[in-house]
């Protein structure tokens, strides 16, 4: 093999490295953005069992929330259950039709009921907090209405204020959501009033640059005689 062709075989093998770790890169931002996002979506959540009340879904209900359910999605988004129930399927949808729903727990990443009930004002007034309607109407509708609103990320953007369907004192604002996506935080009171992992970064900039003012670096090059 002649020098030339060496050389263009090397700057072959550079490209594909570089090809792969810009995609490696982009994936790794791609996982982490939607596992904030992820995290965010469960705010909604209540977690005091007091305070939900379970119902019944008929076996009509189950196979129309069966098309929407994703159990991959369920698994991901509650360690417990899936350190109860693993990827079983069945197990996972059985969970979200006999409690999960009923405590505003997402079986599927596109779709938050309490964002949609909160941003639809129609709806609101025609289903109240009947849960399974808002989830027939999302199911049986889509692709024939214009209705964006479905996820808490995206409520955020609209300004919207979410409200839970199961307590109504759980009330979720457009910068709560903010905060615990770019936070990675899905507890609600800790975003209230915990420090988050931005507001440490914040603050620690600031303190530094503070420290700066009053304790200017010396160079540690010794001064020529």
């Amino acid at each position: 093999m002649s020098v030339r062709e060496r050389g263009i075989l090397t700057m072959k093998r550079t490209k594909n490295i570089l090809a792969l770790a810009v995609c490696a890169v982009l994936s790794a931002a791609t996982f982490f953005g939607f596992a904030s996002a992820a995290q965010a979506e469960e705010l909604t959540q209540v977690k005091d069992g007091t305070k939900v009340t379970y119902g019944t879904v008929s076996a009509e209900d189950q196979a129309l929330l069966k098309v929407l359910f994703d159990a991959g999605y369920y698994a991901y988004i509650n360690p417990d259950l899936y350190a109860k129930y693993g990827n079983d399927e069945n197990a996972l949808f059985n969970h979200f039709i006999t409690t999960g729903i009923w405590e505003g727990r997402q079986g599927n990443q596109d779709f938050n009921v309490d964002a949609y009930a909160s941003a639809y004002s129609d709806l609101k007034a025609a289903y109240g907090n009947d849960i399974l309607a808002y989830y027939r109407h999302f199911i049986n509708t889509k692709g024939t209405e214009t209705r964006p609103v479905t996820t808490l990320h995206i409520a955020s953007q609209w300004g919207i204020t979410v409200t839970s369907l199961v307590d109504s004192s759980l009330v979720v604002t457009p910068h709560q959501i903010y905060m615990s996506e770019i936070n990675g935080v899905n507890d609600l009171e800790s975003i209230k009033h915990g420090e988050l992992v931005v507001d440490k970064k914040m603050k620690a900039q600031a303190e530094a640059e503070e420290y700066r003012k009053y304790h200017p670096t010396t160079s540690s090059t010794p001064s020529t005689p």
